[in-house]
C-alpha cells in the first residue's frame, strides 16, 4: 500500500509542558501526578498506533492541539498537523476534512484510552478499507457517553461535527445521529477514557487483563496513582 491507500489514524494531543493536560483529574491528584499520568497514557496510546500501522493498514498522524508546536522537538520523528481553532467540533472537523480528500479512510482517537490494543484499531481500519462492508463511519462509543474512536471513508459536513454536544452525555448518540444519514454507522466495542480519578481503577484493571501488554502499557500501570480522589477523601 502506498501513503494514500492507507488510512490515517489521527490521534488528538496536547504537547506535555505546552498546555496543561488532564485538568479534571489534576482536580482529583494534582497537577503534577496528573501531569505524569498524562504523558505515560500517551507514550502508551503512540505504542499501540504504532503497533497497529505495522501492519501497513494505516499511517499515524498527531493533531497538535497548540499552533505553534506541530514542529516541538517532542514530536520528533512523527507526522503532526495542527488542529486548528474553535470548539472541539470545529478542530475535529479541521482535521478529519482535510485527511479524508487524500486519504480513503480517517480515524479519529484520542490519548484517554491506553487500554486498547492492536487489534481494536485495526479492525475498524480494515472495515472502512473494505468495500464490502457497507457502513461508511465507525463508532466507538465511552460508556460516559462520549466516544473513543470516530472513523469514517466520506466528507463529514462541518454542520454535523458543529451539531454535537461534546464532553457531555449525549455526544455519542448526537455524533451517531448526524453520521446516519450520511451513510450507514457501525459500532464499534464500548469502552470507557479517563477524565477522573474514579476511572483509574478501571484502567487499572483493564490493563492488567491484557494477554499481551505493551512495554509502555506496563509501565503506565506501575505508574498509576493509587488512592481515592481528594474530593472523596474530603467527604469522609
Amino acid at each position: 500500500m502506498t501513503n494514500h491507500d492507507r488510512a490515517a489514524l489521527v490521534v488528538f494531543a496536547k504537547t506535555p509542558g505546552r498546555t496543561p493536560a488532564k485538568t479534571r483529574l489534576a482536580a482529583d491528584v494534582g497537577t503534577e501526578t496528573a501531569e505524569a499520568f498524562y504523558r505515560a497514557s500517551l507514550a502508551a496510546t503512540a505504542a499501540v498506533a504504532d503497533a497497529a500501522a505495522a501492519h501497513g493498514l494505516l499511517d499515524v498522524i498527531w493533531a497538535v492541539a497548540e499552533p505553534d508546536a506541530v514542529d516541538d522537538p517532542f514530536w520528533a520523528g512523527r507526522r503532526t498537523v495542527g488542529q486548528g481553532t474553535g470548539g472541539l467540533g470545529e478542530r475535529l472537523h479541521t482535521v478529519y476534512s482535510s485527511l479524508i480528500a487524500e486519504r480513503p479512510a480517517v480515524l479519529l482517537i484520542g490519548c484517554d484510552s491506553p487500554h486498547h490494543t492492536p487489534e481494536r484499531l485495526l479492525r475498524p481500519a480494515a472495515a472502512l478499507l473494505d468495500d464490502r462492508e457497507p457502513a461508511d463511519f465507525r463508532l466507538g462509543r465511552c460508556t460516559d457517553g462520549g466516544y473513543w474512536l470516530l472513523g469514517g471513508r466520506r466528507p463529514i459536513p462541518r454542520s454535523a461535527f458543529l451539531s454535537v454536544s461534546y464532553s457531555a452525555a449525549v455526544t455519542a448518540v448526537q455524533t451517531a445521529a448526524a453520521l446516519a444519514p450520511l451513510g450507514g454507522v457501525a459500532e464499534e466495542p464500548v469502552s470507557f477514557d479517563v477524565d477522573a480519578a474514579a476511572d483509574l481503577r478501571r484502567l487499572r484493571a483493564a490493563l492488567k487483563a491484557l494477554t499481551e501488554p505493551l512495554t509502555e502499557q506496563l509501565e503506565l500501570l506501575a505508574s498509576l496513582p493509587r488512592g481515592e480522589s481528594r474530593a472523596a477523601e474530603a467527604g469522609r
